[in-house]
């Protein structure tokens, strides 16, 4: 298990643009938005697949709603998730990571300078 420290220094070195990695299956996925602790990264292209990182937790996955109110191949719908995730409406206080498909950072990314 790696120092999440520098897991957490190697998240928030990410921008909107950067590449990372699904490390059991080498999918790219692009950074398309950062907000507070969190980030949201699409596969390419299309942006079909997609993962919300909690940078302090080190935890990613999908949201934990049933019918999904995001459609993730929108700028506007990526930024108005990380809105909801910072700062979560009323009708939606309870908004997080999936605990059932989520997964610790690095297990399932590959960061450089790290894994």
């Amino acid at each position: 298990m790696r120092p999440i420290k520098k897991i957490q220094r190697k998240l928030r070195q990410l921008k909107v643009g950067s590449e990372i990695y699904h490390k059991q299956t080498n999918e790219l996925f692009i950074v398309r938005g950062k907000q507070g602790k969190f980030l949201v990264a699409t596969t390419e292209p299309g942006g079909e697949t997609y993962t919300i990182i909690d940078i302090e937790q080190c935890f990613c996955g999908p949201n934990d709603r049933i019918f999904n109110p995001y459609d993730y191949r929108k700028q506007e719908d990526i930024e108005e998730c990380l809105r909801d995730f910072n700062h979560p409406p009323e009708d939606m206080s309870d908004l997080k990571i999936s605990q059932r498909y989520g997964m610790n950072v690095e297990d399932v990314i590959d960061l450089p300078g790290i894994n």
